[in-house]
């Protein structure tokens, strides 16, 4: 229950960053690029967690394949617990499309493999 809680505010806390620093708009040259997968200090996030946002290259109903701005390649898998949202709305996993722009908020589970918690569609 306290991890659920937890989890909810986290999410929360990064959607609302996400779009108050204009989601979909060109980003400022900084020396920290916005696909990094890096956890804010802000949020209750687990040493695990990571965020990645990027295109969608492949997907299919069990798995998620996204290119991010410095071309790297990131393989997120589905569980049953995976949420897709699209401007603070559940979707259903066929809304996702190849060249879709997505925030993934995922963990890394043992074998190195990345569990998708959530699919944000801008």
């Amino acid at each position: 229950m306290r991890r659920s809680l937890i989890l909810r505010i986290t999410l929360l806390a990064a959607a609302t960053g996400w779009l108050i620093t204009g989601c979909g708009t060109t980003p400022k040259p900084s020396s920290e690029a916005p696909t990094q997968t890096v956890s804010s200090p802000h949020t209750f996030s687990h040493p695990r967690d990571v965020h990645v946002k990027g295109h969608v290259t492949a997907i299919s109903s069990t798995s998620l394949t996204i290119t991010t701005k410095k071309d790297k390649t990131k393989v997120f898998v589905f569980t049953p617990h995976t949420r897709f949202t699209s401007q603070h709305k559940p979707i259903a996993v066929t809304s996702v499309k190849v060249g879709n722009v997505v925030m993934v908020k995922g963990q890394h589970q043992k074998g190195h493999q990345l569990v998708a918690l959530i699919v944000h569609v801008s």
